[in-house]
Order: structure tokens, then C-alpha cells, then sequence
């Protein structure tokens, strides 16, 4: 099933009669409390301590890692991360730096044979990205064309 996982506001609708999701779903990144309690499925945070207490107190959480310093080799964090998706978000890779350490932490993810998922991040209908546009960007971080696709699948 293709699903953007990641869409802010009220565009999901667009993005499945107009890009070919089968599900968009709408979700606000939410910022931890230092006791590791959220608001949101998908959390995003700059502090590390907060980011792994949420991750050891709740499942099956959706993090975006890319405001933590040097989350693309930290070896607790990873260890953190079983049982978790990483969301690879396209609008987070927008320069030649990013899309390093998004392959870097690519690299990481798949040799440690954790979960990921490709999303959009799209806070307007000008930032949806289509399945096939998520697939080339995935591809670009380095993963298969066929983890890319199976990285649009629902997150359980």
C-alpha cells in the first residue's frame, strides 16, 4: 500500500485522488517531554535524551532524526531505534550535505536491519511529492527501488 505517512495541514485528500497514495495521512511532529511522554505518533526533537526516553516508554513511534546533532552515526541512538520507524522526509534533504548524511544514515538503518519510511513532509499541495517521486528520492539515499517502494507501506 503507498502511503505518505507525513502531510501537514488539509492536502491529503489531493494526495490520493491526484498522486496515487492509497492513504495520506495528516500528522503534526510533536516534541517529547523530558519524561518521554508525546502528543503525536511522530516525533522530531533536538534534545537526544528526551528523543530516547520516548522511544524505551512508547511503540511503533515514526522519528525524524534530522535535528539531533550527528544523528547519522550515533550508536545508542540506533541501538534505541528497534521497534521504531525512521522517517526519511524528502522536504529534510534539501541540499547537497543533507542528502550525505541522509545516505550515511541509510547505510546505517539497512545494515542494522531497521525500520524506515519515505514521506513527503509536505506542509502545502507545491510540496506533495508522488509515490514514484518518493521511490527516485529514496533510490537517491541509496536504498533499492524495491526498499524505497516497500518504505511507502503503512506503518503498523
Amino acid at each position: 500500500m503507498k502511503v505518505d505517512n507525513h502531510i501537514e495541514g488539509k492536502i491529503a485528500a489531493k494526495a490520493i485522488s491526484q498522486l496515487g497514495f492509497n492513504k495520506a495521512i495528516e500528522r503534526e511532529p510533536c516534541e517529547p517531554k523530558a519524561d518521554g511522554s508525546i502528543t503525536s505518533a511522530l516525533v522530531k526533537t533536538k534534545s537526544k535524551r528526551a528523543l530516547l526516553n520516548a522511544l524505551k516508554k512508547h511503540e511503533h513511534l515514526l522519528v525524524n532524526l534530522t535535528e539531533l546533532e550527528k544523528y547519522w552515526r550515533d550508536d545508542e541512538l540506533f541501538a534505541a531505534l528497534k521497534g521504531h520507524y525512521v522517517e526519511l522526509c524528502f522536504r529534510d534533504y534539501s541540499t547537497a550535505k543533507d542528502l550525505g548524511k541522509g545516505r550515511m544514515l541509510v547505510e546505517k538503518l539497512v545494515k542494522r536491519g531497521l525500520k524506515y519510511c519515505l514521506t513527503s513532509g509536505a506542509t502545502d499541495e507545491f510540496e506533495l511529492r508522488s509515490p514514484r517521486g518518493l521511490v527516485a528520492f529514496g533510490v537517491l539515499l541509496g536504498l533499492t527501488q524495491q526498499q524505497a517502494y516497500s518504505a511507502l507501506g503503512e506503518i503498523k
